[in-house]
């Protein structure tokens, strides 16, 4: 609808607007953060724009993770995607415990949708005290694919063993510092909480601001190789392209890209082997028999005080 320089220029006004709100609202005070309890108990939170097919594959690899008991939380934060005609996520939400869904309608960026989803799981903790408290946030994005069962749990025991704030794959020489890249990034809760640290900015790297600021007041990363050592797959640029099908007035409508995969060799035919693997479940006439999956998985239980 717009040409591609008028949209770069769309983006990087409400870039600098998002970065402003933020500035300004760090001078304000904070709730306390939320303590750690040596053991870790993961919130999973992923933003859908009109990638719901893709989603559908992430829950179900995320449910069959050998530590799924351990995810206090799925929230995922709908930017009002219109692929959704048979209304799965509203059935998935009343179908999963687990899974906290929220709507937005206003500001589509990625930032502000991860800042949304925090807000509301603090909700819901409160209004659900039964439900077991998220101490590590895991961020990820909906066309990321778990692929071997021990990711979740080795995540978990880094934070456990290592003393680690925040864990990702490292790219280095972009930043003055190393930088998780935001498609799989888990942060510790009482890190993320401070005062003084940054949230998610709407930015092209839209992470970067809150780990310099964990850098800043001497957090511990660490590097953890979540796609070169094929715990996940991750083909990439997914929200960006189906901008232009469904959202073909958002400023990302003209960006149109090739799936990257993280520069991963044979990415590609895994991911094609995984969906095959599970085409009796995925698609748009299938969507019954994924909620009975994940209804009979742990997203479909409700969670413990206390994991095993």
């Amino acid at each position: 609808m717009f040409p591609r320089w008028f949209n770069r220029g769309r983006r990087r006004v409400s870039q600098r607007l998002d970065q402003a709100a933020i500035r300004a609202r760090s001078w304000f005070p904070t709730a306390p953060p939320t303590a750690w309890s040596g053991h870790a108990s993961p919130a999973v939170l992923t933003v859908n724009y009109n990638t719901t097919e893709a989603l559908k594959l992430m829950l179900l690899t995320l449910s069959q993770q050998s530590a799924a008991k351990r995810i206090a939380r799925v929230v995922v934060i709908d930017q009002c995607s219109r692929d959704d005609p048979e209304g799965f996520l509203p059935q998935l939400a009343a179908t999963c415990p687990r899974i906290l869904l929220i709507t937005r309608r206003w500001r589509l960026h990625h930032a502000p949708g991860m800042r949304a989803g925090q807000r509301a799981l603090a909700r819901s903790e409160q209004d659900q005290p039964a439900f077991p408290g998220a101490n590590l946030l895991l961020y990820v994005d909906p066309d990321i694919a778990f692929l071997r069962p021990e990711l979740l749990q080795q995540i978990c025991l880094k934070f456990e063993d290592e003393d680690a704030a925040f864990l990702g794959q490292f790219r280095r020489n972009l930043f003055p510092r190393p930088e998780a890249q935001a498609s799989f990034l888990a942060v510790r809760r009482d890190w993320a909480e401070r005062r003084g640290i940054s949230p998610w900015v709407h930015a092209g790297s839209p992470a970067w601001f809150q780990q310099r600021d964990l850098w800043a007041a001497g957090a511990k990363g660490v590097d953890f190789p979540v796609f070169r050592q094929a715990y996940a797959l991750h083909p990439g640029r997914t929200a960006v392209n189906r901008a232009a099908r469904f959202r073909p007035w958002s400023s990302y409508a003209s960006e149109q890209e090739k799936a990257h995969f993280m520069g991963e060799p044979m990415a590609a035919e895994h991911l094609a082997a995984l969906r095959q693997r599970h085409a009796g479940l995925l698609g748009v006439s299938n969507g019954s028999a994924l909620l009975e999956a994940l209804k009979s998985s742990p997203l479909g239980c409700v969670p413990l005080r206390e994991h095993s």
